[in-house]
């Protein structure tokens, strides 16, 4: 699975404080459609030198070349909340994940003393040049699992509502986009992810 949805359901229970974050997510499928769209745009302005090849794409060589050009991509339909997300892994697993609510200013003051043990340790058993230094590093404890992930940079990136503009990629061909026309929405894909999950 992925390192968000699919790893909360490997973890089953996953201490959140972002439930009222909004931000876009892309399914795999989605994300697989739009790279075969880009794909199919750089295909006119390649020479391949096959009649099929340019028979096939003959309709597009007016497009403007979008190559080296980077394009936004989201779902279908409006951006959940995580609440909303955690609410559907919640109930398409039957109740084995969980998402119980933790305060952020909890979660940052956790975080806060958390990171300089990690740097702390790093920085001796790693960076020093020096053997004594070294060794005494072995003895600051690893972090264990997520809590490794729980920095304080983490909160600039998951408590800021993230909305990505993809009207650019929708665009058809003819105007500079990528023809993208996302055909699952989250919901969609989160049903797929848990599917695949209790089958495999």
């Amino acid at each position: 699975g992925d390192v968000l949805c699919g790893a909360a359901l490997v973890r089953g229970v996953n201490p959140t404080w972002i439930a009222n974050t909004m931000q876009n997510f892309v399914y795999v499928e989605n994300a697989s459609l739009a790279h075969l769209c880009y794909e199919a745009r750089l295909i006119p302005h390649t020479k391949f030198g096959s009649a099929d090849v340019e028979a096939a794409t003959a309709k597009d060589t007016n497009a403007p070349d979008v190559g080296g050009q980077a394009f936004c991509i989201a779902d279908a339909g409006p951006p959940p909340t995580y609440g909303d997300v955690y609410r559907a892994l919640h109930l398409l697993s039957s109740g084995r994940a969980t998402f119980p609510s933790l305060s952020p200013t909890l979660a940052l003051l956790i975080a806060t003393f958390l990171e300089p043990i990690h740097v702390l340790r790093l920085q001796l058993s790693l960076s020093s040049s020096s053997p004594l230094l070294r060794a005494l590093g072995t003895y600051i404890p690893r972090l264990p699992g997520d809590l490794l992930n729980l920095q304080p940079s983490l909160f600039a990136l998951v408590s800021v509502h993230m909305l990505f503009d993809d009207s650019r990629a929708r665009l058809p061909g003819s105007a500079g986009g990528l023809g993208y026309a996302p055909r699952w929405t989250t919901l969609q894909g989160l049903c797929a992810l848990v599917d695949a999950f209790e089958s495999g």
